[in-house]
């Protein structure tokens, strides 16, 4: 697999300048978790039957009815340069409030180029759902492609050019995709981590001048950590207690910390000309440092921990199952590993930190939660903080907690850590809302619009969890509105015609989903969370990433009557 993928890149080692800003939408979503991936499969020589295939000369015919890219709508554009300015000026760390912008500005489609690079951003999520039928073929991420190809590391699907085998490789993620991987190895696993999440949460509240309540400011350590400790229970089922990584020959901040660079630097890459392709920039020997870091530790620890330290499945041997005929599995488990532990550490405790946010936001759906917690698991005890594992979440559990989880997708609605989570490249010269959209061109789906969008969801601006029951007259009105973890559609027999898509969406979404589910679990039975100010507070867009920055706007918590006692104690009160 290694020396196929040499070859292409080899063939393609001379790019021009990257319409990074494009890039980062593909990538933010995990993005380095492939959320972009399509396995589709035509069983069937007649596609002229189905409804999403037309005839050559009927495709030709409607291209030749439709408006030229050239009359598509955006901002002015320069002779040979295009928009390359305008995207320089605007485009600093994060293009989402830009693009969203231009897309309140012109509408459904914008049109930008660079050079000769045409890209169109589209808010349409009923244009969207056409796209995913016409179109599969998605970015690559060349910055970290790079790098592991020169050091012989197996490339995720995401690194790989859309002409090479990176199926073969989804498969490997797609592993933690199945419903009974939640319920046989995520749930066992994660739910021992329960105890140790609390408590580290105690030992970085703050006291304030009111004794019962307590400031979070440190997000990275009180948050932060337990995303890797959930890769590391998930991957190797080991329980990573502080008295086991002391005997580390390393730091696990600084794992952390770099898994975390690593990631931000690559999204950072994608927005520059890619001039790392002919000798290495300032950022890219950055990522290069980290990386290294990153393999490093991750080897460390899969060493480590090759034999399993518990009774628990997990999925290591899952993996190495999976991968027994490759050239050198255990060095591609590595890199599934890792690829999860940055989106883990990055990503997931993002939103886990946007989940606590509006928890605090709103105390009316605070005690509806606290409520459902009640009817599903009782009073809470002091001895779920105290005891080693803390509260026992079984799968039938898991199943019941219905507002858990909708307030968890109203979060990712309003509250995302990217405005976008798909990119496609032309195949072929598309029809797309009326215009002849050129072979060759990227197109983004930028769904933060229609997510703020009367039009597509009633009460837009409302956080209202209640839209997600079945039946609801609040439902977003297209499935495409929101899908933060990628698209995930699939389209099964049309018309006699035995067409097979299967969904793209991120591979950890399930894992990402079930940690922030548990962090609402543990954070409202124990505590009541509440903010300084009455306003929601706004998303810093200085990082690669979406973000609330938590010196500016401290969360409170104030413990319920059973941890009252008990934090004082943990802070000398």
């Amino acid at each position: 697999m290694i020396q196929r993928t040499t070859v292409y890149y080899k063939k393609r080692l001379f790019n021009t300048f990257l319409i990074g800003s494009l890039k980062r939408f593909q990538f933010s979503s995990f993005h380095i978790s492939n959320c972009n991936q399509l396995e589709s499969q035509t069983l069937s020589a007649d596609q002229s039957k189905c409804p999403y295939h037309k005839t050559d000369s009927t495709k030709q015919a409607t291209l030749q009815n439709c408006k030229s890219i050239d009359e598509m709508p955006g901002p002015k554009r320069l002779p040979l340069i295009g928009n390359l300015l305008d995207l320089i000026k605007n485009v600093k760390s994060n293009a989402g409030p830009y693009f969203l912008s231009l897309s309140e500005q012109y509408g459904d489609l914008v049109r930008l180029k660079t050079f000769n690079n045409d890209l169109v951003i589209l808010s349409n999520p009923e244009l969207m759902g056409e796209l995913y039928k016409k179109e599969e073929k998605r970015s690559t991420i060349q910055s970290s492609r790079k790098y592991k190809l020169e050091r012989g590391i197996p490339l995720a699907p995401i690194e790989m050019l859309y002409e090479e085998p990176w199926q073969e490789t989804r498969q490997l993620f797609n592993i933690a995709m199945k419903p009974e991987f939640q319920d046989q190895v995520v749930i066992p696993q994660l739910t021992q981590l329960n105890g140790e999440m609390i408590r580290r949460l105690i030992k970085y509240l703050e006291p304030t001048q009111d004794p019962d309540k307590f400031r979070l400011t440190d997000s990275v350590n009180a948050i932060s950590r337990y995303g890797f400790d959930a890769v590391m229970a998930v991957f190797l089922g080991v329980k990573m207690t502080d008295d086991i990584t002391k005997t580390f020959p390393f730091e696990i901040s600084d794992f952390v910390k770099y898994s975390v660079e690593s990631l931000d630097v690559i999204i950072r890459l994608l927005t520059k000309p890619s001039l790392y392709q002919y000798f290495k920039t300032k950022e890219y020997k950055r990522m290069e440092f980290t990386y290294e870091k990153s393999f490093e530790y991750a080897n460390y620890v899969m060493n480590r921990f090759k034999v399993n330290p518990s009774e628990k499945p997990r999925l290591y041997e899952l993996l190495m199952e999976r991968s027994k005929n490759e050239p050198n599995p255990e060095i591609l488990v590595q890199s599934v590993m890792n690829s999860f532990l940055q989106a883990a550490i990055d990503i997931t405790m993002t939103m886990m930190s946007h989940v606590m946010y509006r928890l605090a936001h709103h105390p009316d759906y605070q005690k509806k939660l606290y409520n459902e917690l009640l009817e599903v698991f009782g009073e809470p005890t002091l001895d779920e903080v105290t005891s080693e594992n803390g509260l026992v979440v079984n799968a039938e559990q898991f199943k019941k907690l219905k507002l858990t989880k909708n307030f968890v997708e109203e979060v990712l609605r309003l509250n995302p850590f990217g405005y976008a989570s798909s990119a496609r490249i032309l195949n072929n010269d598309t029809e797309l809302g009326g215009y002849n959209i050129p072979k060759g061109t990227t197109v983004i789906a930028l769904q933060r619009r229609a997510c703020l969008s009367e039009e597509f969801v009633p009460r837009a601006q409302e956080f209202i969890p209640e839209r997600y029951e079945r039946n609801s007259p609040l439902a977003m009105k297209s499935s495409f509105v929101s899908s933060p973890f990628g698209v995930g559609v699939s389209f099964l027999s049309i018309a006699s015609i035995n067409l097979r898509i299967k969904a793209r969406k991120c591979p950890g979404s399930r894992i990402a989903t079930l940690e922030l589910c548990m962090s609402i679990v543990n954070t409202v039975r124990h505590f009541k969370l509440s903010l300084e100010e009455k306003e929601f507070p706004e998303m810093s867009t200085d990082r690669s990433l979406l973000y609330i920055d938590m010196q500016k706007h401290p969360l409170i918590f104030s413990p319920r009557s059973h941890l009252t006692d008990y934090c004082k104690s943990q802070k000398n009160l």
